[in-house]
């Protein structure tokens, strides 16, 4: 195999995928992990971009490859929100004035402009002192019909969602 000193990029059915230099002089494989959107080391991925794999391989330029990136990203993202979305609405459902529950971000998907698009304006809380947050914001999820109302506060961090806390309320 011949490693060349620049990265080289792919779409391997639709996803990013990217061939690194290493330090040693060899090269690893990342590919786009949709439940985080990070890029991922999976060496599985060097037979799907070896020519004849029988794979949907495309190669890219690196501005392609950003470009794809990105909109992956955006799908990821849209669609993380949707489920934090989904849980609050369930929460209020199922549950009365009171409860509380602790989720865990996926990776930096649930940036402050994707969940306001999902949930609306959040209205900012104060930042805790020393806790290294940018950003503390609520957002409140209500269900017709529904007496009680979900507080989504959200805790950012380097551009996204590091802490998120649901709670119930009533919704007077």
């Amino acid at each position: 195999m011949t490693i060349s000193g620049s990265p080289r990029f792919y779409a391997v059915n639709d996803r990013p995928v990217a061939l690194i230099p290493t330090a040693d002089g060899g090269e690893d494989c990342v590919v786009f992990d949709f439940a985080t959107g990070e890029m991922r080391p999976d060496r599985s991925y060097f037979e799907y971009v070896t020519p004849g794999s029988g794979r949907d391989v495309d190669a890219l330029t690196e501005a392609e490859f950003e470009d794809r990136l990105a909109a992956c990203r955006a799908q990821a993202g849209a669609t993380a929100a949707a489920l934090v979305r989904a849980r609050a609405e369930r929460l209020c459902a199922a549950a009365g004035a009171g409860t509380r529950q602790a989720l865990a971000p996926p990776g930096r998907l649930l940036t402050r402009d994707v969940l306001d698009a999902s949930l609306g304006p959040g209205r900012e809380l104060p930042i805790f002192p020393d806790s290294w947050d940018e950003g503390h914001v609520a957002y409140a999820v209500e269900v017709l019909g529904v007496a009680v109302t979900c507080i989504v506060t959200i805790r950012f961090r380097h551009g996204a969602a590091a802490f998120i806390d649901l709670r119930t309320e009533d919704a007077s």
